[in-house]
């Protein structure tokens, strides 16, 4: 039997805030990124699994589905199945913009639903739409740069929003933000801002001495203790932690070391990288959250024996790997750049940066199937540690952000 998966791509306002989640089909068959024979089994199979299989606040959270649909679609009325505040009605560019499908699109506008058209190009012969969006996804590579402000002015002549799509680097996304877009979707997120000058974020300095120190593999369990004691703001986020991850305690913790002690070094390690991240307010959360996916998913990987690794040794590892490979992205630096004044020990160096023995191809693992780039056998297992890395990362940013 053929294996079908969801991915899901997210969504950022102008102030960095994640709004959506568009939820896409992947076949696994091996052609995951052209080929969808029908496009109306896509998006049933997409709505299936977003809402009975998985269930739609485990697959995009608080936010709205942003779901591909056709006139057959739309005419099945499978779009009922969500409510209307839940989901985004994305007409896709293949489908003809005749008398019938202008009418559901009313009808759809009358039953209180958001639509958006998507791959779109003012001027092409489909304007008749702008008048039943409400957004419209314009895609940067098929718009010339000197010619995207001129597509954003169009589309916010007609009242609608303009959401510039494929983002790939914070350059685009500066482009785009300058030519006046409203919503970007992209993985521009996870890229470092190449700066000419090579000047770090503001938040770097401190961000990577403070990672340097809790991750250098010489780190003593007291060492740890004093470094997180020196900082009330970081010490006082631990021990929430801590406590919130250990509700079964008889004492709460109310020191440093005794947190240290109950939870030992290396899982001390993370939670104070998690930490450290999080506070790095010059960033989209989203960033973080990705980070936390990667570090769930490169540790779940371990668990199912990924590339023969095994053990506790190596999944403490994974989890760490996974949580750092983003710290290009938080400091703004090449990561080779950012590396090595971590001081990090041999085998995860060579894992971040070369994706070099058994860590490294687990991390590297993680890494495609994030670009898309699995197919087969190993999509079918690595999409499995996928889902279930999403749910517990979003387990730990809930314990994280309610402390």
């Amino acid at each position: 039997m053929e294996a079908h998966y969801l991915a899901r791509h997210p969504i950022f306002d102008r102030g960095g805030v994640v709004v959506g989640y568009e939820l896409l089909y992947r076949s696994g068959d091996g052609h995951n990124r052209a080929r969808i024979l029908d496009d109306v089994e896509a998006t049933m199979d997409v709505i299936y699994r977003s809402i009975v299989e998985l269930g739609l606040h485990a697959t995009v959270g608080v936010v709205p589905a942003w779901v591909n649909v056709t006139a057959e679609v739309l005419r099945r009325e499978a779009h009922l199945m969500f409510a209307s505040d839940r989901v985004v009605l994305e007409v896709l560019e293949s489908v003809a913009p005749d008398p019938e499908l202008l009418t559901l699109l009313e009808e759809v506008a009358a039953q209180g639903y958001t639509v958006a058209l998507d791959d779109f190009v003012v001027g092409t012969g489909r304007d008749e739409l702008l008048a039943r969006a409400q957004v419209v996804k314009l895609e940067l590579p098929a718009i010339a740069p000197h010619e995207l402000e001129g597509q954003v002015a169009a589309v916010h002549a007609h009242g609608a929003l303009a959401l510039v799509e494929k983002i790939e680097t914070q350059e685009e996304h500066a482009l785009a933000r300058s030519a006046g877009a409203d919503l970007f979707q992209g993985y521009f997120f996870t890229k470092p801002q190449m700066l000419a000058t090579r000047s770090s974020s503001p938040s770097s300095p401190a961000l990577l001495a403070l990672l340097a120190k809790v991750n250098s593999p010489d780190v003593s369990l007291e060492e740890l203790s004093r470094l997180v004691a020196t900082d009330v703001a970081l010490a006082t986020k631990v021990m929430l932690s801590v406590n919130n991850s250990f509700a079964g305690l008889r004492h709460r913790v109310d020191s440093v070391r005794q947190a240290v002690v109950l939870i030992g070094l290396t899982r001390m390690r993370q939670l104070v990288t998690l930490i450290a991240l999080a506070r790095a307010d010059d960033k989209p959360t989203e960033l973080f959250r990705q980070a936390l996916v990667r570090a769930e998913m490169a540790a779940g990987l371990v668990d199912v024996g990924w590339e023969g690794a095994h053990g506790p040794a190596d999944r403490e590892l994974a989890f760490t790997a996974g949580l750092l490979s983003t710290v290009d992205a938080f400091t703004d630096m090449p990561l080779v750049d950012v590396v090595g004044p971590l001081g990090l020990g041999d085998e995860l160096r060579q894992a971040l940066v070369d994706r070099e023995g058994v860590l490294g191809r687990v991390l590297a693992t993680t890494l495609a199937y994030e670009d898309d780039r699995l197919a087969g056998p190993t999509l079918t297992c690595v999409s499995a540690v996928y889902s279930a890395a999403v749910r517990r990362a979003d387990e730990r940013w809930a314990e994280l952000t309610s402390s």
